[in-house]
């Protein structure tokens, strides 16, 4: 039978809808959603012929319950200290959070670490998160980065401001010139790095109480004073103003000093941050909450002997003959992936993850959109979800061992206790970082068609045409 199911895309944050054609319990088509390069990617992973299907030991295919059997037999006798848990960004809320849990009640272990987000606090600046569709409603709005490299469904958002009246006004910060410069009627080309001092001058000429030098910004941008005060005069005349940044990989401190610059002038309706990883924020609350360390650089210190990699390819995204030996001197690898790699293929254990279309899924998107996926299919053969893996491995090492869901809602839905007062902002960004941890800096830069490491996006048609 026929049925065209609904879902969303989070190849990025803005979560996009789609609509995917199913026959008998089979993904066939997509009908809505194509327009970006990335919507394809989650037709084609559920369709592609090279998906892992069956687990395995060494090269050998084996069972789900002999995989499992096989991991507790060699997890015997490692010292909970010298196990760790890599998870990515990209796994939905529930697998995050069965992962940090699995760490902590049954391993007994503190070594939990999610990959390409950082651990953030939240701040005391009173700023909404707006929703996408509520920035064509701006008569300003304030970029900074290239939203439109990342996210370019963002395009008819910000034409509508462009187009909308004579008198609205974009404004882009970046580094280099892009697709978003072209739109803007002030665009402030700045060095790298150096965004969020340009942002906290703003705030200053617009009024805030921010120890900066504005004179030694304007050495260090290059932005002339008197543009730096004309687009403090154009935020102060606006009635609705707003602030999108997207600059590619995680950089809470440029989004924080962004929302302190808009939260002077009366005009302010919110900030929009886009990020490449879709469940990004999904992410961050988790970290807010678990116990966490930096796991990848205990492992190269020699700390461990066990790590599960939860769809997580550590030699794609450090592709360094330290980490290969790193890893080849594990007593134990466990991987779960939705592709063979090279971790998979050197481990001693490895799981084939379902794909987030085929299990009840939670993210957390751009605006605080928190959405809760419905499968479009079932899981692929004998792939199966990080929660159901980790629970198999917790109730035969902690009989009686469960994920408590109503956890994860409340570490959703809360605030952090702790609070990113405005001068660690101010502090922060007189040393900024331009990657949210210095070890991933030599990775190539995210595009269209490709995110992060490559690892996943590297299997799929439309980025071998185009990437």
């Amino acid at each position: 039978m026929k049925i065209i199911k609904e879902t969303k895309c989070t190849f990025c944050s803005l979560g996009c809808g789609l609509k995917i054609e199913t026959v008998n319990g089979s993904a066939i088509a997509m009908h809505h959603g194509s327009l970006c390069p990335r919507g394809n990617y989650v037709l084609e992973l559920l369709t592609h012929p090279k998906r892992l299907e069956s687990p395995k030991e060494g090269k050998k295919e084996v069972s789900f319950e002999e995989a499992i059997e096989s991991t507790l037999a060699k997890l015997k006798g490692i010292d909970p200290a010298q196990i760790g848990v890599i998870a990515s960004g990209m796994l939905p809320c529930e697998d995050l959070f069965a992962a940090a849990k699995f760490t902590e009640e049954v391993l007994k272990s503190e070594n939990f670490e999610i990959t390409w987000v950082t651990k953030e606090d939240d701040d005391e600046i009173n700023l909404p998160a707006l929703p996408a569709p509520a920035l064509e409603t701006l008569d300003t709005l304030l970029i900074v980065g290239d939203p439109l490299t990342h996210s370019a469904v963002l395009s008819k958002y910000i034409n509508k401001v462009k187009y909308g009246k004579r008198e609205n006004r974009i404004i882009v910060i970046d580094s280099k010139e892009t697709h978003t410069s072209w739109f803007a009627g002030d665009f402030l080309k700045v060095p790298a790095q150096t965004e969020s001092l340009l942002l906290l001058a703003v705030a200053k000429l617009g009024g805030a109480n921010v120890s900066v030098d504005v004179n030694e910004v304007v050495q260090k941008t290059g932005i002339a004073l008197g543009r730096i005060q004309a687009i403090v005069e154009t935020l102060k005349k606006s009635a609705a103003c707003g602030v999108i940044v997207s600059l590619g990989c995680d950089n809470p401190i440029v989004t924080k000093a962004a929302k302190l610059a808009l939260s002077v002038f009366p005009g302010a309706k919110g900030y929009f941050v886009t990020y490449t990883i879709g469940n990004a924020l999904g992410a961050k609350k988790i970290l807010q909450n678990a116990k966490t360390t930096h796991v990848i650089q205990k492992l190269l210190n020699g700390e461990l002997k066990a790590l599960f990699l939860f769809g997580e390819d550590l030699l794609s995204s450090f592709p360094t003959e330290e980490m290969r030996k790193t890893i080849l001197g594990l007593s134990l690898l466990v991987t779960t992936e939705w592709f063979e790699d090279d971790c998979c293929k050197i481990g001693q254990i490895c799981f084939p993850l379902a794909s987030y279309t085929e299990s009840l899924s939670t993210f957390l998107l751009s605006g605080n959109n928190q959405v809760t996926l419905e499968p479009v299919t079932g899981p692929r053969a004998l792939s199966a979800t990080v929660r159901d893996i980790v629970l198999s491995i917790g109730e035969k090492l902690n009989p009686g061992w469960k994920i408590d869901y109503a956890l994860l809602s409340r570490w959703l839905s809360e605030k952090s206790e702790q609070k990113t007062i405005i001068q660690e902002i101010v502090e922060a960004s007189k040393k900024p970082v331009s990657r949210p941890r210095p070890e991933y800096a030599h990775l190539k830069e995210d595009s269209i068609v490709h995110i992060g490491n490559r690892s996943l996006t590297r299997n799929f048609n439309w980025a071998k045409i185009k990437g």
